[in-house]
């Protein structure tokens, strides 16, 4: 006697985690069909789009046994953003986060501040060390597992060397600067002279009498 019933199971994963759906051992062949899976005969298929999935089978030749239903539901990610706050060439920013969810509520959250050191903080204040390019990531994970990062770059930019030579001249001669500043990342864009007596310049090399 060939007994035909159906078996339902409810499950949920995060967006694009694949679970791996079986069906139980036992029979003679088994058979897979759902989103992106079109008759996969092995007994474990590996899937992460929601949807379902239905798992047809064979006890012996001409008895078909049950046929499994797995419907797989996709859970919600954080939904993250944040703004770094600081002057470029400050070494201390502040990092004010929004972070929501669809369904759910968020458990945890960590931030990565590129370099080396983490927060768990809501919105931190941190001082870098030195200038640089640093890669500041949050990562928020909901109380139902599922996560989501998001990554902002800032730039810390180093002050400029300053060198420049006073040449030494006779008296009510005109006297020419010679500016050698440097910066060592980006470019020094303008520069301020205060010559002495009142006199001022924004040139690169001004000159003075």
């Amino acid at each position: 006697l060939c007994t035909n019933f159906d078996t339902a199971v409810n499950d949920t994963t995060c967006p694009n985690v694949p679970i791996t759906i079986c069906a139980p051992a036992g029979f003679l062949t088994t058979t897979w069909n759902g989103p992106g899976v079109i008759n996969n005969t092995s007994s474990c298929v590996a899937v992460s789009n929601p949807g379902t999935y239905t798992c047809t089978t064979l006890l012996v030749p001409g008895c078909p046994g049950p046929s499994f239903i797995h419907t797989l539901t996709t859970l919600p990610n954080p939904l993250i953003s944040f703004t770094p706050a600081g002057a470029s060439c400050s070494n201390q920013y502040t990092f004010n986060s929004a972070i929501s969810i669809a369904a759910g509520s968020i458990n945890n959250y960590i931030w990565y501040f590129g370099d080396g050191s983490t927060s768990t903080a809501a919105n931190p204040i941190h001082n870098y060390a030195a200038p640089g390019l640093y890669n500041v990531m949050l990562k928020a994970t909901s109380n139902r597992g599922c996560s989501d990062s998001l990554i902002i770059p800032i730039n810390i930019a180093p002050p400029p060397n300053l060198v420049f030579s006073p040449p030494s001249n006779c008296i009510n001669t005109i006297i020419q600067f010679t500016n050698t500043s440097t910066i060592g990342l980006g470019s020094i864009t303008g520069y301020t002279w205060n010559l002495g007596h009142g006199a001022t310049s924004n040139l690169v090399n001004p000159t003075n009498s």
